[in-house]
């Protein structure tokens, strides 16, 4: 298991924090895009800023000081949307992706969406 961060006031996912994003998360945000396979170094910087300037992100912090993943989630009224992912290759076998995404929901739904779209 993976050694993580932990807080009280913030949720745990595999015994890491979650927690939403910020700007300082910018650079590491990006090298977790680059380091997924996501995006080249140029979409990757591009993307980060954009995540960050709307809508919401949540992060997963590692002891490390890495972002060990990153989710974004989008609430328009009733609708939720969940409309990105980005997950650390070396967190597959946690299953990190699958609890990120239950995490979101969550969010979603403590937000008083009634309806999610993942996409």
């Amino acid at each position: 298991m993976i050694a993580c961060m932990m807080s009280v006031a913030e949720s745990s996912i595999a015994g890491c924090v979650v927690r939403r994003s910020r700007m300082t998360d910018y650079g590491p945000l990006a090298r977790l895009l680059v380091h997924a396979r996501i995006a080249d170094e140029q979409q990757a910087t591009l993307t980060a800023s954009a995540l960050l300037s709307h809508g919401r992100l949540f992060v997963i912090d590692t002891v490390a000081g890495a972002l060990g993943g990153a989710i974004h989630v989008e609430v328009a009224g009733a609708l939720g949307r969940i409309d990105f992912l980005a997950i650390d290759p070396s967190l597959a076998a946690e299953r990190v992706d699958a609890r990120l995404y239950t995490f979101a929901e969550a969010v979603c739904r403590h937000l008083g969406c009634t309806r999610i779209e993942v996409g």
